[in-house]
């Protein structure tokens, strides 16, 4: 193996970065729905 090929950054395919943001992203927003939901209440006054 040569010097340069050591050095070699390897970069990660966007479509595993996406993937990845999806897979945290979706449950975080279903969280952040259900926390909504169930605190309208709290500041309704129902």
């Amino acid at each position: 193996m040569t010097k340069e090929k050591e050095n070699e950054i390897k970069k990660t395919p966007v479509i595993y970065i996406i993937l990845a943001w999806l897979f945290v992203s979706i449950p975080l927003m279903w969280g952040i729905y259900e926390v909504v939901l169930r605190s309208l209440p709290l500041f309704t006054g129902s």
